[in-house]
C-alpha cells in the first residue's frame, strides 16, 4: 500500500478527524503520525490481544472490523460489540496502564495500525489537539457500544419471548400427554394389583369348591343307596322271607345316620357357596364392575371388603386390628377410593415378612368435617431416603411384576382428586403409617 493511501486512511480515522475546522491535523502532522504508527494486515480470526494484558498501545482499525469478547464465568465466549473501520481501541489501556477488559479478535481482513504508549504521549505533547480526539472518540464508541448491547438485549429478549411461549406450548401439550398417561397407569396398575390378588383369590374360592365336590360326591353315593333301596320290591318277590331280608338291609344302611351325615354335608355346601359368593360380591365391589363411576361411598364397608380381598392374599399370619367408628358416606369416584384403599393395604401386607399386625382406625370430625383413615403396620418400613420418594412416579422398591409397585403415586394422584390428604411416615424396622383425610362436603 502506498504512503498517500496509508495518509488518506490516518486522516479518516476517528483519532484524527477534524473536529471542527478551527481544530484539525494538518498534513504535516498526519504526515508525522504516520511515521509513527506501525502498520500490520490481519487474516478474519487473528487475536489481537488477550484480554488482562497489560496495554501499552492504541490500536487503529483503518479497514475492516475487529470484535471486542469476553468469556463468561461457564467459559463460553460472547461478542459484546464490534469496532469498525476507522475507528480506534486500547485508549484506556494507555490512559490507566490497567489490564485489557476484553479480548480483541479480527472479524474480517484488516488493516491495523498501533501507536505505542510514549510515542503517543509524545505526539500529544506537539499536537495536543489528539487529547480530545481521544475522549471524543472514547465517548462515540461507548455510545455506539450502548446502542448495540441495547439492540442485542432486545433480540434477546424477542428470543426469550418466543421461547418462553414455545416452552409454555410444549409444558401444555406435555401436561396433556401425562394427564392422558396418569389415566392409563391408573388402570394398569389396578388391574395388576387385581392381577396379583388373583392367585390367591383362586386358592380360597378353590377350598370351598373342594368342599362342595366331596359333598357332592358324598350325597350322590348315599341317595344312590336310598335309591336302591326305593326300588328293592321291584326286583324282590313279596314274602315273609323278603321282609325279613328287607328289614334286615334297611338296619344295614343306618337310615337315621345317613341322613345326619348328608344334613351336614348339605351345611358344608351351603358355607363353601356363602364364602364363594362373598369374595366374588367383594371382589365385584372392589373393581366396581356394577357401579357407575361416581357415587357415595362408605369408607368403613370398602376397608371391609378389601380386607375381605387381602385375606386370600397369601399364606402370611397377619392380625388385622380395626376400630371402624361411624362415618358420613361421601361423594367420590367409587373405584378410585377403593383402589387407593387396596394400594395402601396392599403395601402394608407386603412390608409384613412372616407374621404381623395392621391396625387400622377410622373417625370423623364434625368441627371439620373430616374422615381420618390411619392404617398402621409393624412391617420391614422405610430409610429416609426412599420415604423421601414414595411418590414419585414409578419409583418402587418392590421386584419387577409386583403388580402394585407405581401404587402410592397413584394413590396419591388419587386422594389429591378428592381434595384429600395423604401422609406416610416411616423408620426402617419399625414400620409405615398411613394417615388418609377426605372432607365431607354436606
Amino acid at each position: 500500500m502506498s504512503k498517500p493511501e496509508i495518509n488518506g486512511l490516518v486522516r479518516a480515522n476517528m483519532l484524527f478527524q477534524s473536529l471542527s475546522p478551527e481544530e484539525c491535523f494538518d498534513d504535516n502532522a498526519i504526515s508525522e503520525a504516520v511515521e509513527l504508527i506501525d502498520i500490520s494486515y490481519r487474516k478474519p480470526g487473528e487475536t489481537i490481544f488477550e484480554a488482562g494484558s497489560i496495554g501499552d498501545t492504541i490500536i487503529l482499525v483503518l479497514e475492516g472490523e475487529v470484535d471486542v469478547i469476553v468469556i463468561a464465568n461457564d467459559g463460553v465466549e460472547l461478542k459484546i460489540a464490534t469496532v469498525e473501520s476507522n475507528c480506534f481501541f486500547g485508549d484506556m489501556a494507555i490512559i490507566e496502564n490497567s489490564p485489557r477488559a476484553a479480548t480483541m479478535r479480527t472479524r474480517t481482513d484488516c488493516i491495523l495500525g498501533s501507536i505505542r504508549k510514549k510515542t503517543f504521549w509524545d505526539f500529544y505533547y506537539k499536537y495536543p489537539l489528539i487529547g480530545k480526539n481521544l475522549m471524543w472518540g472514547i465517548n462515540q464508541r461507548m455510545k455506539h457500544a450502548n446502542i448495540q448491547v441495547v439492540k442485542q438485549l432486545i433480540q434477546e429478549k424477542d428470543k426469550l419471548l418466543l421461547f418462553s411461549k414455545e416452552l409454555e406450548k410444549q409444558v401444555e401439550e406435555k401436561t396433556k400427554m401425562l394427564r392422558k398417561v396418569d389415566l392409563q397407569l391408573i388402570e394398569m396398575d389396578r388391574i395388576a394389583g387385581m392381577g396379583t390378588l388373583a392367585a390367591g383369590i383362586s386358592h380360597e374360592i378353590n377350598n370351598p369348591l373342594s368342599f362342595l365336590k366331596s359333598g357332592v360326591v358324598f350325597i350322590e353315593k348315599q341317595f344312590a343307596k336310598l335309591t336302591e333301596a326305593a326300588v328293592y320290591w321291584e326286583n324282590h318277590p313279596f314274602s315273609q322271607t323278603t321282609v325279613d331280608e328287607y328289614a334286615k338291609y334297611i338296619d344295614g344302611l343306618n337310615i337315621n345316620s345317613m341322613n345326619a351325615s348328608i344334613n351336614k354335608k348339605f351345611d358344608m355346601i351351603q358355607r363353601g357357596i356363602t364364602r364363594i359368593s362373598k369374595i366374588v360380591n367383594s371382589m365385584r365391589s372392589i373393581t366396581c364392575l356394577d357401579m357407575d363411576q361416581s357415587g357415595t361411598v362408605d369408607i368403613n364397608k370398602s376397608i371391609e371388603e378389601v380386607l375381605e380381598i387381602l385375606s386370600t392374599k397369601d399364606s402370611k399370619s397377619i392380625q388385622f386390628i380395626k376400630e371402624l367408628n361411624q362415618l358420613p358416606l361421601i361423594d367420590c369416584i367409587t373405584k378410585e377410593i377403593n383402589q387407593a384403599l387396596l394400594h395402601i393395604l396392599t403395601n402394608a401386607v407386603d412390608a409384613i415378612t412372616h407374621t404381623g399386625i395392621i391396625n387400622i382406625k377410622t373417625s370423623y370430625d364434625d368441627e371439620t368435617k373430616t374422615i381420618t383413615v390411619h392404617i398402621s403396620d409393624n412391617g420391614v418400613g422405610m430409610s429416609p431416603d426412599v420415604l423421601k420418594r414414595v411418590f414419585d412416579p414409578f419409583f418402587t422398591t418392590k421386584d419387577v411384576g409386583a403388580g402394585t409397585g407405581i401404587g402410592l403415586s397413584i394413590t396419591e394422584g388419587i386422594i389429591k382428586r378428592h381434595n384429600g390428604k395423604i401422609n406416610i411416615t416411616s423408620a426402617v424396622g419399625e414400620g409405615t403409617t398411613v394417615v388418609l383425610q377426605f372432607p365431607v362436603i354436606k
